[in-house]
């Protein structure tokens, strides 16, 4: 099965039903992709290298948002038109990051917790909506990633620091507390 960027919609491009689109800029390529019947992986809204809050990832819908009582609602970046055509054909969705915004050193401060973030509303009903209470359930993932090994935060903002501070441990130390 073709997997394609939204683009391919704007001259009808895309191959036979049942094809995979990569939502990344919503309205419009959204609905076409619904017509065409392609189904569609969410990325809109989910581009960790443009240094969004956690809590605006955690808030895009990819099938709109709802009135409290299962309706979409029209205020959303996507219709309530095209959210109803797409309804049963987002087949998930993906946290991208272009890395040419991004070194080794920074890496981990644009994954942690915005990925997080991410995958809350990939994996939660789109009645899940708290952000205050998405944050206190990933509070302590941060953490629990060092432990595992599976990040170096800690030892990158170190890293970070002595570069601002040219190594002057006075100077480091108030950039520690900014």
């Amino acid at each position: 099965r073709m997997v394609c960027w939204d683009e391919l919609l704007e001259d009808n491009a895309v191959g036979e039903e049942g094809s995979i689109v990569q939502v990344w800029r919503g309205g419009a390529p959204y609905a076409a992709a619904a017509r065409n019947k392609a189904q569609i992986v969410w990325s809109e809204g989910f581009y960790l290298d443009l240094l969004k809050p956690s809590s605006e990832h955690y808030l895009v819908e990819p099938l709109g948002e709802e009135d409290g009582e299962g309706h979409s609602a029209e205020s959303t970046p996507t219709t309530a038109a095209a959210a109803a055509a797409a309804a049963g054909v987002v087949i998930g969705g993906e946290a991208c990051m272009w890395t040419e915004l991004v070194s080794e050193s920074t890496i981990e401060s644009r994954l942690w917790p915005r990925a997080a973030a991410i995958a809350e509303r990939l994996w939660s009903p789109r009645s899940t909506r708290n952000v205050n209470d998405m944050h206190r359930r990933t509070r302590g993932l941060a953490g629990r990633l060092e432990l595992m090994g599976a990040t170096k935060q800690d030892a990158n903002a170190h890293a970070l620091l002595l570069r601002l501070s040219c190594g002057d441990p006075v100077r480091r130390d108030a950039l520690q507390v900014v």
